[in-house]
């Protein structure tokens, strides 16, 4: 019997120590922001690990819901502690519930209908139907280890569905006069759109947000929001399906969600893919392979990033051991690629390239003002307890970086990991993560 009860207590420690974070601040408000931006950080390593990413969009915003906060008063800070513990989980079976119930009838009536307009509004709900329960289902696996389905396949047929049928709505101005009268909140921060399966913005994805900016007029200021707006696309010729999804900052918990699939005769004259979707997928391979967690984030999370040019861009850095971090730049820009190694510190010889990072808060490891070149950039970042070995470097004048000789950046990046884990004896761990972003013009 006494052993039954060790087994049991070792099992609640081990669930409630899982998902605890903690955020510091100068205001309790902003501390507990700053909790449950780190618990969500952790989510999303974890569901990275898991092999989640294809499947799951904006992973550093899943839904946390009904939190324990535990505040600590300190002279000059606030500490908050966040746990997502056993009280949360009826919450989120009776949202799967109650979603799961509103899927099924839809179903049972989508194969009824003949008229087209309708069958299409079907798939739309639907779509968002299967977005919404994923979301929960992910925590649900990756918190209280309950491994309920995604919906993956169902997604998919739904969006050859609403492809099939999209000429019903045969303009972008079209779609978006239906959108923004959904989504018409006071206080939202819109972020801008990406592509299913990347978290870097297109061109094509940052064009149609600042349209739909015009139209609902949010908030440019994110500390002042009260909710956050996100939005995927996909598409086939001259059809696009477009999911937004409005969220509550404090939680990220699901507002409201609105898929549309429209034609849009003028697709093929933007870029439609982030310019690093080729080096993105081979950066956000390898979570798996981690001796320990390594979070990066900016002060707007880390997915959907937007940097106008001459404002500041910050990145922090937590890890869970000391030891000595390096980062390998990239540049994609519409002349030129560009691989780099970032200098960290003022120093000499290769101390400049590596600097010293301490285990628990946050570290800041960036902090400068956006100029040209603009376009797109990533971040290739790793944690390793005895100094590392690092790639031969030629210094750019024009760029004024430390570039690396490559013609692929990819297939650099894919091979220079690689590399680092060939090093793991030698190096006793390693930790990595990644993060793109994009620099650009302000909106005119």
């Amino acid at each position: 019997m006494r052993f039954v009860i060790v087994i049991m207590l070792l099992f609640i420690v081990v669930l409630e120590a899982k998902m605890i974070e903690y955020g510091y601040a100068s205001s309790e408000e902003l501390s507990k922001q700053k909790a449950l931006e780190n618990l969500s950080k952790k989510l999303e390593v974890m569901a990275r690990k898991k092999g989640y990413a294809p499947d799951i969009y904006d992973l550093d915003k899943l839904p946390v819901l009904a939190p324990d906060y535990f505040i600590r008063i300190y002279r000059d800070y606030y500490e908050t502690r966040i746990e997502l513990a056993k009280n949360s989980l009826p919450l989120y079976k009776k949202r799967l519930n109650e979603l799961t119930k509103e899927m099924h009838l839809l179903k049972e009536s989508v194969e009824s209908i003949v008229d087209e307009p309708l069958r299409l509004d079907m798939y739309q709900k639907l779509f968002s139907l299967c977005t919404m329960i994923d979301r929960y289902n992910t925590v649900l696996n990756l918190v209280y280890d309950m491994q309920e389905k995604l919906h993956t396949k169902e997604r998919r047929f739904l969006q050859r569905q609403m492809l099939k049928l999209a000429t019903e709505i045969d303009s972008k101005q079209y779609a978006l006069e239906r959108i923004s009268g959904y989504f018409k909140q006071n206080r939202t921060f819109c972020f801008p759109l990406t592509v299913f399966s990347s978290q870097t913005p297109s061109e094509y994805g940052i064009d149609f947000m600042w349209k739909l900016k015009k139209e609902i007029h949010p908030t440019n200021n994110f500390s002042l929001a009260r909710y956050i707006l996100i939005g995927h696309y996909d598409f086939a010729e001259n059809r696009v399906v477009l999911q937004l999804m409005l969220l509550e900052k404090k939680s990220f918990d699901i507002v409201r969600v609105k898929t549309i699939a429209f034609k849009d005769d003028n697709i093929r004259r933007q870029s439609t893919l982030p310019r690093n979707y080729k080096l993105e997928k081979v950066l956000f391979l390898g979570y798996d392979k981690n001796d320990f967690d390594l979070y990066i984030k900016s002060a707007l999370g880390s997915s959907d990033l937007v940097f106008e040019k001459k404002k500041r861009a910050k990145f922090y850095l937590k890890t869970k051991r000391d030891g000595y971090l390096f980062v390998i730049g990239y540049y994609n820009l519409r002349q030129k690629n560009i691989a780099y190694l970032a200098q960290l510190r003022n120093a000499q010889g290769n101390a400049k390239f590596v600097k010293p990072v301490r285990r628990g808060g946050y570290n800041k490891i960036a902090d400068f003002e956006v100029k040209p070149p603009l376009g797109t950039r990533s971040y290739q970042l790793f944690v390793v307890e005895q100094m590392p070995i690092l790639p031969q470097t030629k210094y750019d004048p024009k760029y004024r970086l430390y570039t690396i000789q490559t013609k692929d950046l990819a297939a650099f990046a894919k091979k220079f990991h690689s590399y680092q884990l060939e090093q793991k004896k030698r190096y006793k761990s390693i930790a990595y993560s990644a993060i793109t972003f994009v620099t650009l013009e302000p909106e005119e």
